[in-house]
């Protein structure tokens, strides 16, 4: 295998070269093989190479927004905490921050890590993937992204969807138009547009009017209380109950509290499986906190650790077998002209002599006095018939 291959490559990055950890790698390639029921942990390193740009680059958000308002004095931090809403001048530093976020999170592509969780999920694997991202790249690859309303989502989304707005008063979720979008580039929150209807039909009825909320986007900012956090719990609750027997973490710190929480959570269950947590990511956790919760940690970029995997376990990548039902195929017999008629019915033996058949006999002459057929054929009366007149079967004799 050369320097070349996605293996050496990050073998060397991870700044390992010796045979005993080229064997660790392999043995990690097993785990996520063998793995039946996988939980992944994802975070904003699976998305570098999406082709969204570097906030802090000289040509980066935090800049273009740093030339719009110089007077803000704003960290790139400070747009994600929810203080930010305290100032005015922060507050529509914000707004417009985020309208030009989303405008280039819709010009990028799903990366190798989002395709890989994509081929897990394809072939019954993923129980679920709990992204910290807002992205909503998962979705350019075909897996479902919800809230926690659908208990079924393939992802959930634990910081919101930076796609959404949501009313800040009546809470409603709306989608993005055109309009939203220019009026949160210029620093403003556009209207809750339920508000105003129910404004509109107030005051139209001579009742008192309500205040009107603004639409802001519908992600969860540090400081915030989450809105969903029962419901992520219960949702958690199920997923363990199924008992995972892999955790993959890829491409975040694991600094925000909840996130640790239920790493520790996770890892408790798939452990008690006998199963592993793979920490994949640039940067080291701290050992003091995190031994005996992570078994193994690959330093370097998720997306080479998926070309790795690729390259180590390409069954991963094939298509998943049809497993077809437990039934039995049964050839049915050639049925012979003579079975296609219609049956004869069954009758007692008395009469047996009077069923039809394929042999046809021509009718005896009719005698003087005697019928063959019945009365009623001939008129709407019965015939008046002499005594010695016999009475035959309506048949073919």
């Amino acid at each position: 295998m050369t320097e070349d291959t996605p293996t050496a490559s990050m073998i060397a990055r991870a700044g390992v070269r010796d045979e005993g950890t080229r064997k660790e790698l392999a043995g990690i390639a097993d785990t996520v093989a063998k793995s039946k029921k996988a939980i992944v942990i994802t975070g904003a390193g699976i998305s570098c190479n999406a082709g969204i740009p570097d906030f802090r680059s000289q040509d980066g958000l935090y800049n273009m927004v740093k030339a719009r308002y110089p007077s803000a004095g704003m960290a790139g931090k400070d747009l994600f905490d929810s203080i930010l809403f305290t100032d005015p001048l922060s507050t529509q530093v914000f707004y417009t921050f985020m309208a030009e976020l989303r405008q280039c999170i819709n010009g990028a592509k799903a990366t190798a890590t989002h395709k890989f969780i994509k081929k897990m999920s394809d072939r019954g694997r993923l129980v679920r993937c709990y992204t910290q991202n807002i992205d909503g790249l998962e979705s350019l690859e075909g897996l479902e992204v919800c809230d926690v309303d659908h208990n079924k989502n393939q992802v959930l989304q634990l910081h919101g969807d930076i796609h959404q707005l949501k009313c800040n008063l009546c809470h409603k979720v709306e989608v993005y138009t055109e309009e939203y979008t220019q009026t949160l580039q210029s620093g403003r929150a556009p209207p809750c547009s339920s508000c105003f209807e129910k404004h509109q039909l107030r005051e139209v009825a001579g009742l008192r009017t309500g205040r009107i909320g603004a639409l802001r986007p519908n992600i969860v900012l540090y400081g915030e209380e989450h809105p969903t956090a029962d419901a992520i719990r219960k949702m958690t609750a199920a997923d363990l109950r199924r008992k995972p027997d892999l955790l993959l973490i890829l491409g975040t710190s694991l600094k925000v509290t909840g996130i640790r929480s239920l790493v520790k959570n996770i890892s408790k269950v798939v452990h008690a499986k006998g199963g592993k947590v793979v920490y994949i990511n640039k940067t080291q956790l701290p050992v003091s906190i995190w031994a005996g919760t992570i078994d193994y940690w690959v330093e370097g970029c998720c997306d080479e650790w998926v070309d790795y995997m690729k390259e180590a376990k390409p069954s991963l990548w094939e298509p998943k077998q049809l497993q077809l039902p437990k039934m039995k195929v049964t050839k049915p017999k050639k049925i012979s002209n003579k079975e296609n008629e219609d049956p004869i019915l069954p009758t007692s033996p008395s009469k047996r002599k009077t069923q039809c058949s394929d042999k046809v006999t021509k009718p005896k002459k009719a005698v003087k006095g005697k019928s063959h057929l019945p009365a009623d054929v001939f008129s709407d009366t019965t015939m008046d018939l002499k005594p010695d007149t016999k009475i035959f079967p309506n048949s073919v004799v």
